[in-house]
């Protein structure tokens, strides 16, 4: 038999195991849980990290796909490291005989003439007098930045009465695009700076203020291309009638970006027009729908890009794009004599 004591001490004993047991049976189902979490992240991570092994399988396979791409564009671009046929050693560096050094012209037209003379010798400091012969030397130039910076120009258009409407008549300006307040110089160079030298629009803000002095926001600049856009938008249409109509024309194709993503520029041209269109696809679809109404006699030059050849019209190769390849074929070893004259016809053709 057990004393009152000692059964009071088991009692405490036994509370307090029971007491542990809980928490420990707590902390076990935490655990439990834990590993469960834990098991389902690692899962999500294995799948994840499939994922990503096969997305860099794909960008490895379009890189090697780009490179063989880059490397045949350069075939194209680039004329290859060729051995000479007669010496049999390759070709040295700089102009090669019998090549026609070309320099920059004198101008015909002098705008302004500057006489430099000296009051003194520079060597003994002796007094000099002038001369009436000289050496000539001209230069080509562009203004200072103080005769760049801008122009403001206030039109005072009349009110006036017409006395056959009987009503008030107000002229406007031909050099104003309506509703803006910038003039129709400044806004052809932003078009020239924007799509001929393909400035972004923070650069183009910042020209504007370095070269001429104009603040103009990025906002703004987009404002004035929508503008300019409504604007011509009408006699942009005309021009696209009169490629269509023209019996020769011409197309083209080269990258753009659009919003920090790769698009295209197309180019149709005539003699006398150039018509361009800015998308987000080469597909033929674009030449199709810009050209599709073209007679079937008429001729239209353009490289050998596939996206033309479904237009039903009469296709003229682009004789540079010819000339490159017949001259890639001519430097192989065992290129033909028909191949070789071919060749000799093409470059006479080119330079005629």
């Amino acid at each position: 038999m057990f004393s009152a004591q000692e059964i009071f001490i088991l009692r405490k004993e036994n509370q307090y195991l029971k007491s542990h047991n809980t928490k420990l049976n707590l902390a076990y189902l935490n655990q439990k849980n834990k590993a469960k979490e834990s098991e389902e992240e690692s899962k999500k991570l294995r799948q994840e990290n499939r994922k990503l092994k096969e997305e860099i399988k794909k960008i490895r396979d379009e890189l090697e796909k780009t490179k063989k791409q880059r490397d045949t564009y350069k075939g194209m671009l680039f004329k290859p490291k060729v051995l000479q046929a007669v010496t049999n050693t390759e070709k040295k560096l700089g102009g090669q005989l019998g090549h026609v050094g070309i320099s920059r012209t004198v101008p015909e037209k002098i705008d302004r003439q500057v006489r430099i003379f000296l009051k003194h010798c520079p060597d003994c400091n002796s007094i000099l007098k002038r001369s009436d012969t000289f050496e000539t030397h001209s230069v080509e130039d562009i203004p200072n930045f103080e005769i760049l910076n801008s122009i403001i120009t206030q039109y005072k258009s009349e009110r006036q009465w017409c006395s056959n409407c009987h009503k008030e008549v107000v002229g406007k300006s031909s050099l104003v695009i309506p509703h803006s307040r910038l003039g129709l110089n400044l806004i052809v160079q932003i078009l020239i700076f924007k799509y001929v030298c393909r400035m972004s629009l923070e650069i183009l803000v910042e020209t504007l203020h370095q070269t001429y002095g104009i603040r103009i926001s990025e906002g703004g600049i987009v404002d004035i291309l929508k503008r300019t856009k409504n604007c011509l938008g009408q006699d942009y249409g005309e021009l696209l009638k009169a490629i269509r109509s023209s019996p020769i024309k011409h197309a083209d194709e080269t990258g753009w970006r659009i919003a920090g993503i790769n698009g295209w520029l197309w180019a149709f041209l005539t003699k006398s027009e150039v018509y361009y269109t800015i998308e987000e696809t080469r597909g033929g679809g674009v030449a199709k729908a810009i050209l599709g109404d073209s007679k079937e006699t008429d001729v239209l030059v353009r490289d050998d890009y596939a996206g033309y050849k479904n237009l039903k019209m009469q296709h003229q190769s682009c004789l540079a794009h010819l000339l490159r390849k017949s001259r890639e074929e001519v430097e192989q070893n065992k290129s033909s004599k028909q191949m070789q004259k071919l060749h000799l016809e093409l470059k006479q053709m080119y330079l005629s």
